[in-house]
């Protein structure tokens, strides 16, 4: 068994999955419960700051205890020597040379406070950890889930041509081919065309209002378009999750890139409800990378 240590590793142990074991006709909640039975034994993240907070926190607890149990235990032979003939009279003469009599009561009752407390901060930081764990391994889940989805729409032969979204009645075409290299601003003006395509007929840039975070916007969807060279990572889908969660008019969110996404791109878009499209200018086609997406492109923006 192959243990599974970064989102990275999960998402390529997913698509394996995905690609030779699974029945790619599964629902795709059937597929996020089977890809989880499979899995769940192999998601062994690393240790998140909270755990290594927790067990410096447990060494803490262990040494404060041990000081408190000698305290109490000087103490009790400081004011009982006689309990043990010769040791206790020497412990507690060397208690009061060290600390007038008077001060024994309070060192024991301040350590006792400390240990309530350090018990309480560790009682804490082992919930703490506890949950950054199960976070850690819902990523590693959703990223395996993310990989094996991809690779059963591979299968399925899942993709979006220009002529894959009809047209609304007395809507608009797909987009012609690009045949040249478009700029970033020509690509959000791809994506409008795209989204206009797909029935979201108000779609328009905002290049002139500059809206911040939003690309495209129109009645019920908003989009960000990324013209990278590379993966758009986790970083851009979260700060777009975050614009779309706070959008007064609660539109959707779209993304759309040339490229492709990285394995925590696409699990965290499949957690936040992020539809994902890649395009290519060059060929005029539009490809659903997500569910989200795939689902939006079988029914349409309408």
């Amino acid at each position: 068994m192959t243990l599974v240590w970064s989102e990275n590793s999960a998402y390529k142990s997913g698509k394996d999955l995905g690609r030779n074991v699974l029945d790619p006709y599964l629902s795709d909640a059937q597929l996020r419960r089977e890809v989880i039975l499979r899995m769940r034994s192999q998601f062994t993240p690393r240790k998140t700051v909270a755990e290594g907070n927790a067990e410096a926190m447990a060494s803490l607890c262990g040494v404060t205890i041990l000081v408190t149990i000698l305290v109490g235990g000087a103490m009790v032979l400081t004011r009982f020597p006689g309990l043990f003939p010769g040791f206790g009279t020497s412990v507690s003469e060397a208690v009061l040379r060290t600390l007038p009599s008077q001060a024994v009561d309070p060192v024991l009752w301040g350590m006792v406070a400390l240990l309530i407390l350090v018990v309480a901060l560790t009682v804490r930081s082992t919930r703490r950890a506890k949950a950054s764990r199960k976070r850690a391994r819902q990523r590693l889940a959703n990223a395996a889930v993310a990989g094996a989805m991809d690779a059963i729409h591979r299968r399925r032969g899942v993709g979006t041509t220009r002529t894959a979204v009809p047209a609304p009645a007395g809507g608009f075409g797909a987009p012609a081919p690009r045949h040249y290299e478009i700029t970033p601003l020509e690509a959000e003006t791809l994506a409008a065309e795209w989204m206009r395509f797909m029935g979201e007929s108000s779609a328009q840039t905002t290049a002139a209002t500059g809206d911040g975070g939003i690309d495209v916007e129109g009645h019920f969807y908003v989009a960000q378009v990324k013209h990278y060279a590379g993966s758009v990572g986790v970083k851009d889908i979260r700060e777009f999750a975050g614009v779309v969660n706070h959008d007064p008019r609660g539109r959707k969110g779209l993304f759309f890139t040339r490229t492709g996404y990285a394995p925590g791109a696409l699990a965290f878009a499949e957690q936040s409800g992020i539809a994902l499209f890649r395009y290519d200018a060059a060929a005029g086609t539009l490809q659903a990378v997500n569910t989200h997406a795939q689902r939006l492109q079988a029914n349409g923006l309408g």
